[in-house]
Formats: C-alpha cells, structure tokens, sequence
C-alpha cells in the first residue's frame, strides 16, 4: 500500500492498495470502483471535493496504474483472524458459523431461521451460537460482505 507516494492521491485521501489492486478511499475506508470515473463521483458527492481538485484524477488513474483496478465487490474476502488492513474501517459485528453481520436483527433472523428451526431467537437460546467480532468489508452498500 502506497500512502503517501501519489501527491495527488495522498492529497484526495486515496490509497491505492497494490497487493489487491483496489483504490481505497481514506476517509470512507472502502474500497472504489473506479471505471467510469466512480472515484471522481465519490469524491464529489460523498467528500464535496471542488472540480478543480478532482480534475485529472481518472486520466491519472488510468495512466500511473495501467494494470488498473479491480471491482472491490468482485474480490475475495479476507480470511477470518486476518490482521486488520490499516485502510479499511473496523466494524463491531456479530459471526455465526460462515456468516456475519454487523445488525444484531439480521443476525437474530438468521440464528432464528437456520439454526433454531423458526423458533424465536431470545437471548437464552442464542448465547452460544455466535460471537462478538471485529469485521472489515472492501465494499458498501448492498454488495458490502464481511
């Protein structure tokens, strides 16, 4: 990961993880999509950054990193007891088995439904079937996995 040798990507706050091949957005802490200029889009509606200061960025995207990047909602998951990648935010959540969430209803639903036959998920009969866990996603939104 290259923090600080890109001036124009340091000065957006954009870290450009090499191993992954993902531009990772240091104040979100996610990963970009970047065809179409999304990161340019990213900046503007979520960050308020000027045009003058977003200018160039895809062009200088697409000629320093000509391997380009990867669709972060198309990369594998990071292995469980990874350690914690220095970019991405760390979300408190819960793991049961294979799955994770970070909302304890959704969590509750599925104890719920795929291990307690439909029965009710109180506390009592839920306890052991899960853990507290630190969770970290490449993405956002509706394609965001833990």
């Amino acid at each position: 990961m290259e923090p600080s040798s890109d001036p124009l990507l340091a000065r957006l706050h954009l870290y450009v993880d090499l191993k992954e091949q993902l531009l990772i957005c240091g104040e979100c802490g996610y990963a970009l999509a970047v065809e179409r200029s999304q990161a340019t889009s990213h900046l503007r509606d979520k960050h308020h950054i000027d045009h003058g200061d977003r200018r160039g960025l895809t062009k200088h995207l697409n000629t320093q990193y000509p391997h380009g990047f990867r669709n972060p909602a198309e990369v594998p998951l990071r292995a469980d007891g990874s350690d914690i990648h220095p970019r991405l935010a760390v979300h408190e959540g819960f793991a049961c088995f294979s799955y994770r969430t970070v909302n304890y209803h959704e969590l509750t639903k599925h104890i719920s439904q795929q291990h307690l036959g439909g029965r009710q998920a109180t506390s009592s009969r839920i306890g052991n079937l899960y853990d507290d866990v630190y969770l970290q996603t490449w993405t956002h939104g509706a394609s965001r996995r833990y």
